[in-house]
C-alpha cells in the first residue's frame, strides 16, 4: 500500500514536472516566438524606415534636382563699332583766323574780336586783254572783315607789261562801282575805286618788293573796317587806304592782265579764309564783273 502510493506520488510529481516543464516550454516557445515576431517587426518596421529614410534621401538628394542648368545657346550680342570720327579739313583753318583776329586784336589791328569764319571755295581767273581786270563774286557781302588768301600767278608772256599785271580783291562792288586792291606784278600794291566801268583814280599806293614773274605766289591779306582799308603782303602791312563813299557790297576776286597773248594772265586764290565781323547779305550763286 506504501508501494503504491510512493509509486503514485512519484507518477504524480513526475507528471507534475513534466507539466511544469511543458509549461515554461511553451512558454519558452511562446516567448521565442513572440520575441522573433518582435523583432521580425521591428526589423520590418526598420526596414520600412530605412526605405522611407533612403527614399527620402534619394529624393532629396535627386541629382535632377540640383543639376546644374545648362543656359540656352542663343545668338551673341552684335558688336557695335566705336563711330569714327568725322574728319573736319576746314577746323584748322578756322582755329588759325581765330587766333590771327586775337592776335590783330591785341595789336590794334581789328576793332573787334567778335565775327564768324567762312570758307571760300578756291578760285580761278585768267584773263587775256592788256590793261583791263576782271573779277568773281565770293558769294559773300561783308561790309567790315578780314580775307585772307594764298594766291598764285602766272602770265602766258614773259614781257607782259608787269604794272599792269596782278592779283587782288575787289569789296563793296554795286552794279555800278566798287573798289579795288591788288597787288601788281611790278611789286606795288594799290587802292583804287571803280566808277561806271572805269578805274575812276587810285586811293593810294605802296611799293612791297620785287615779286616772281612771269610767276610766282604771296599771301595776300585785306582788312576792311569803316571807312579805313590795310592791304597785307606776306603778313606785312604794304599800304592803306581811306575811303567814305561806299558803305556796303560784295567781295569778289580780281585778276588784271598785262598781256594778250594765249590764256594773258592767270590767277588761282585758293585756302580762302574769310572772318566777317559785320555780316553782309550772302549772295546765293557768284557772278562776274
Amino acid at each position: 500500500m506504501r508501494k503504491i502510493t510512493l509509486s503514485v506520488c512519484f507518477t504524480i510529481f513526475f507528471i507534475f514536472l513534466l507539466g511544469c516543464s511543458s509549461t515554461n516550454v511553451d512558454a519558452v516557445a511562446t516567448y521565442t516566438f513572440q520575441t522573433l515576431d518582435a523583432q521580425e517587426s521591428i526589423e520590418k518596421s526598420l526596414e520600412t524606415e530605412v526605405a522611407v529614410g533612403i527614399m527620402e534621401t534619394t529624393i532629396a538628394l535627386d541629382p535632377d534636382a540640383f543639376a546644374t542648368v545648362t543656359p540656352t545657346k542663343g545668338p551673341l550680342p552684335t558688336l557695335v563699332p566705336w563711330p569714327t570720327p568725322i574728319p573736319d579739313p576746314l577746323r584748322n583753318r578756322r582755329i588759325n583766323m581765330e587766333i590771327l583776329i586775337a592776335e590783330m586784336y591785341i595789336t590794334g589791328k581789328v576793332d573787334s574780336l567778335e565775327g564768324k569764319y567762312i570758307h571760300i571755295d578756291d578760285i580761278k581767273k585768267s584773263l587775256s586783254k592788256i590793261d583791263y581786270y576782271n573779277w568773281e563774286h565770293s558769294g559773300y557781302s561783308p561790309i567790315d572783315f578780314v580775307v585772307r588768301v594764298d594766291v598764285k600767278w602766272d602770265s602766258a608772256y614773259e614781257k607782259a607789261n608787269i604794272n599792269a599785271s596782278g592779283c587782288g580783291f575787289v569789296f563793296r562792288a554795286s552794279e555800278t562801282e566798287h573798289y579795288l586792291g591788288l597787288l601788281a606784278l611790278d611789286g606795288n600794291v594799290y587802292f583804287g575805286r571803280n566808277q561806271n566801268g572805269s578805274l575812276a583814280h587810285w586811293l593810294n599806293q605802296s611799293y612791297y618788293k620785287q615779286v616772281g614773274f612771269p610767276s610766282g605766289g604771296a599771301e595776300l591779306m585785306l582788312v576792311v573796317q569803316g571807312t579805313h582799308f590795310d592791304f597785307y603782303v606776306d603778313q606785312i602791312k604794304v599800304v592803306t587806304g581811306q575811303h567814305h563813299m561806299l558803305t556796303e557790297g560784295a567781295l569778289g576776286f580780281t585778276v588784271l592782265s598785262g598781256t594778250n597773248k594765249d590764256w594773258g594772265t592767270k590767277c588761282e586764290f585758293i585756302n580762302i579764309d574769310l572772318w566777317i565781323m559785320v555780316d553782309g547779305i550772302p549772295e546765293e550763286s557768284n557772278t562776274s564783273g
